[in-house]
């Protein structure tokens, strides 16, 4: 593996990485440099747990920092460090490469870089549990069975992983129609839903393009159900209730 290159964000330059440095309120930036590419992995939270969590963030086209909302994220950095991470080619990740070093197995190489990127700076003691979302489920499951790649972390977690596209894109189509149909015979938004069921079954679910998977995703963060906004891929906030008249 060529060599790896650690840079700390300038406004970090002065900060010391003597071991009795206190790592139990962590708030800094690296860069890892590999192939081509900077990534930023921003570190928070009590590295002196001797555990961080390193976050593979959903997309491809998220960013690390969008996992740090809400009071589960104040929570984790008190007790763990935890590693929000900007993969090759998103959020705030930057450098020169070709669209050819755009490919699942080179981002599991580059997580693997990040990986001994945190062990280099906190200490070859850190246990490293990696938490991939949605599509860093399908990136850290590439990582886990390449070579040896899986004896460098303590454990993977993995929350509503994307490893069947077609599949997923079959039963979105599915989904659509089905809740086009109940939105309709409950009479909400009949003109929206009608065109978006007639859309939904225009799709040959056998040959469903990148463009057309894209554009569920698209429809499906947008729509409403009742009067409020519904994220078809979680039906579980799906409401019934009529607009307004």
């Amino acid at each position: 593996m060529k060599k790896l290159m650690i840079l700390l964000s300038l406004s970090l330059i002065l900060f010391s990485c003597s071991k009795d440095s206190d790592l139990s309120k962590v708030d800094e930036t690296l860069y890892v440099r590999y192939e081509g590419a900077d990534m930023p992995v921003y570190m928070r939270g009590n590295v002196n747990s001797n555990v961080i969590v390193l976050i593979v963030h959903g997309g491809p086209g998220g960013n690390g920092l969008e996992y740090r909302t809400g009071q589960y994220s104040v929570e984790l950095e008190e007790k763990y460090g935890i590693a929000y991470w900007d993969q090759r080619g998103q959020g705030m990740s930057h450098g020169k490469y070709k669209s050819s070093d755009l490919t699942v197995q080179a981002m599991a190489d580059d997580m693997l870089a990040v990986v001994r990127a945190l062990k280099s700076k906190y200490g070859s003691q850190i246990s490293i549990f990696a938490l991939g979302h949605s599509w860093g489920g399908t990136l850290t499951a590439r990582y886990m069975t390449t070579g040896n790649y899986q004896h460098e972390l303590k454990g993977w977690i993995e929350v509503d992983g994307a490893h069947d596209i077609p599949q997923l894109n079959k039963d979105a189509v599915a989904m659509f129609i089905s809740v086009a149909k109940e939105q309709i015979a409950l009479g909400n938004n009949v003109e929206n839903w009608q065109s978006t069921l007639e859309w939904a079954e225009a799709i040959d679910t056998n040959n469903i393009t990148s463009e057309q998977g894209g554009r569920l995703i698209e429809k499906a963060l947008k729509q409403k159900v009742g009067c409020r906004k519904m994220d078809l891929f979680r039906p579980r906030m799906k409401v019934e209730i009529p607009c307004p008249r």
